[in-house]
């Protein structure tokens, strides 16, 4: 069964080229998503995969849908390794989910550039003698 849904009023494609990406998406799927490898198990270069990505939505399209899957199933493990008390597994999804709820690895730091940072010293502590930086981007800058 055809993985790639084609819009009936386009004009119908090389299906020799069709045939190639059907197989590639099978690669894909096998695989788990990773591009290299699939591209490999069929001979099929990175560039033109790439090409089909930029050139093809419906190639587009259901190559994502298997990115989605593998998302889905890294995220089954993952959820299979808290529920055993994997400690590690659990701490990695409370870092990049609950950072709302203070877990992170390192601070956030929002730097505000109209008002300069201060740092408040205990008394009797004499701050050393550093320089000023000014962190301004300079007009030119834009050109980059």
């Amino acid at each position: 069964m055809p993985r790639i849904e084609r819009d009936p009023t386009r004009p119908a494609k090389d299906p020799v080229v069709e045939a190639l990406k059907e197989e590639m998406l099978e690669a894909l799927e096998s695989v788990l998503g990773i591009a290299s490898t699939a591209c490999h198990q069929v001979n099929v270069p990175y560039k033109r995969y790439r090409k089909w990505l930029a050139t093809d939505p419906e190639f587009k399209r259901a190559a994502e849908a298997i990115t989605d899957i593998t998302i889905d199933f890294v995220e089954t493990q993952l959820f299979r390794q808290i529920q055993e008390g994997n400690t590690q597994a659990t701490m990695f999804y409370l870092r990049t989910k609950a950072k709302h709820r203070g877990y992170i690895e390192t601070p956030l730091l929002n730097i505000d550039t109209i008002n300069p940072i201060q740092i408040l010293l205990p008394n009797g502590v004499n701050p050393p003698e550093l320089p000023t930086i000014d962190i301004t981007p300079d007009e030119d800058d834009d050109d980059e």
